[in-house]
């Protein structure tokens, strides 16, 4: 009887440190979706001195990475949905980079510099292999 008490408080335990370890890591990619929205809608305000597609681009990566941001913070959110926001949010980041290699500029380069940082962030906090790390 003793040790089927321990064993539940140690199951118990193990249980308590896995969901604060996602709580964790949820509030950590929060912080940098938020980061993320942030460059990307300084990205956005540079827009109109590169074309209206770089601007449109630049505007949906940093509304996808606030509906990121805003599905981490939902616990009653899966982790397959948040997943999902995620490759949403990583077909705007190729869609605002393409514009980035279109428009070739410092100012562009720059700005892909500063919206990458906190997506390779995101990436790595959720175990994704990136394909720019892989080739």
């Amino acid at each position: 009887m003793q040790i089927a008490g321990e064993l539940t408080i140690v199951l118990g335990s193990l249980m308590l440190l896995a969901s604060a370890s996602l709580a964790n890591s949820r509030t950590y990619l929060g912080a940098v979706a938020k980061r993320l929205a942030r460059k990307a809608r300084t990205a956005a305000a540079h827009g109109d001195t590169v074309s209206k597609d770089y601007l449109a681009d630049a505007e949906q990566l940093a509304r996808s990475a606030e509906r990121f941001r805003s599905d981490v913070q939902t616990q009653a959110i899966s982790d397959a949905k948040v997943a999902a926001q995620f490759r949403r949010m990583a077909g705007d980041y190729r869609r605002f980079k393409e514009q980035v290699e279109r428009a070739n500029t410092r100012q562009t380069l720059a700005d892909l510099n500063a919206v990458t940082t906190p997506y390779d962030e995101a990436e790595r906090k959720l175990g994704i292999a990136s394909r720019r790390r892989l080739s």
